[in-house]
């Protein structure tokens, strides 16, 4: 009974074993003979047996045996080639049936192959598509036994329209490629290659070209200023100049904004140019009574509008009123002076001295006052020169023709005094002299 115990003791630690064994090959679980503790077999070694495989255990004392569903070949179980029982295409023209087994049976076939199956057709009937080489157009029978040429494509043909390409470029034609050097179409026309040349400075329309100036660059020129072309193939005109082209300082060529050291008028007031960049600078407005000419405050008095306008009358009757005060302050003796010339054209009518007078006289103190004039002297001085009232005596005398003042002049009528007489005269300025 203790042999047989141990007997049984060992049998147990050889199942062991070999299930580790059997389980490491995949093989599920196996039939375990229980034999004497005594070497029976070389130890851990395996052998085909029809389609069995038996493996000795590591002491080798017993012996494993399992049966292979696929069968067993070279002291191990045959696995499967492929899925049991399927077909496919492994390429157009090659199929592959897989047995219940697993074993693949690989056929070549005269056509082509479909779903796993040989085809008895050599193209699908009517299709029309590249050829393989993609340089002509074919065309699938309508029996999909036999396949002609339709069109030659001496440029490619295009897989996705099934249409022959165009030319890639006319023969000898040049252009630059990514590098800035030339390139020509080939021979076959179906692209560029270069030529060989490399350009100093940059390529345009495939030829090397050097700049003569830098693309964006501007200089003077006469009365305007040039920018270089953005190909550096010479300058052209940029920007027409009213007052000449100047340099900024910084080696740009810009426009002047005004005549450099320049001086004008902008209607009363004077405009120098102290910086051509900057433009027309205010430097002085002209007195009231005078007008701007040709850069100059000149004693000029500008009637500018309707001759019964109360604007215009005020400004001119302030004009003769200076006239007078003028007159109190020249020293006796002095000829007759002149104070201002007019300039009426832009007066839209004549306006009579009469029609003056009687203008201010029936408004002074009314609707004009001192606060319309220039100060409280030229108001008094207006009332003087005017003689409003029964016993007051005029001090206008106006010498143009017809008495009055005559719209669309320019200094010809002058405002004068005569200090002999003690009077103020409108009359023409070459009379006055």
């Amino acid at each position: 009974m203790a042999t047989t115990g141990s007997i049984l003791k060992t049998s147990r630690v050889v199942y062991l074993t070999l299930s580790s064994i059997l389980l490491a090959f995949g093989c599920g679980e196996p039939n375990v003979y229980v034999v004497p503790e005594q070497q029976i077999c070389p130890p851990t070694a395996a052998r085909c047996v029809e389609d069995r495989l038996e493996i000795c255990a590591d002491d080798g004392t017993a012996i494993a045996s399992l049966t292979c569903p696929l069968g067993c070949a070279n002291n191990a179980c045959t696995t499967a080639d492929c899925t049991p029982n399927s077909k496919s295409c492994l390429a157009p023209k090659l199929s592959e049936q897989c047995s219940a087994t697993g074993q693949s049976i690989l056929t070549v076939c005269d056509f082509g192959c479909v779903n796993g199956e040989c085809t008895t057709q050599e193209c699908s009937p009517g299709l029309t598509f590249c050829d393989p080489g993609n340089d002509k157009i074919q065309q699938c029978s309508p029996d999909g036994q036999s396949i002609q040429v339709l069109e030659e494509c001496p440029f490619g043909c295009d897989t996705v329209l099934t249409q022959c390409r165009s030319a890639a470029c006319n023969t000898g034609e040049l252009r630059c490629d990514d590098q800035g050097n030339p390139e020509v179409c080939n021979s076959v026309q179906t692209g560029f290659e270069p030529t060989g040349v490399t350009c100093d400075e940059t390529c345009i329309d495939g030829e090397c070209f050097v700049s003569e100036c830098i693309p964006g660059e501007r200089r003077c020129a006469v009365g305007k200023v040039e920018q270089c072309k953005p190909d550096g193939s010479g300058y052209t005109l940029w920007q027409e100049c009213t007052y000449g082209c100047i340099s900024d300082g910084q080696g740009d060529a810009l426009c002047a904004k005004c005549l450099p050291e320049g001086i004008i008028c902008d209607g009363m007031t004077i405009q120098v140019c102290a910086n051509p960049l900057a433009g027309w600078q205010d430097y002085l407005t002209c007195d009231a009574l005078d007008s701007c000419v040709q850069g100059n405050c000149t004693p000029v008095l500008s009637l500018t509008g309707f001759p019964t306008s109360d604007a215009l009358r005020i400004l001119l009757t302030t004009a003769i009123a200076d006239c007078w005060i003028d007159m109190q302050m020249a020293p006796k003796g002095a000829p007759v002076t002149v104070c201002r010339a007019l300039d009426t054209s832009n007066m839209s009518g004549d306006i009579g001295k009469n029609e003056l007078q009687d203008w201010f006289c029936n408004n002074q103190g009314k609707a004009l006052t001192e606060e319309d004039f220039m100060s409280a002297d030229h108001f008094a001085a207006a009332k003087t020169v005017y003689g409003c009232g029964l016993l007051d005596f005029q001090d206008l005398t106006v010498d143009t023709t017809n008495s009055a003042i005559h719209a669309g002049l320019y200094q010809a009528e002058c405002i004068a005094y005569d200090l002999g007489k003690e009077e103020i005269i409108i009359a023409p300025c070459l009379d006055l002299d």
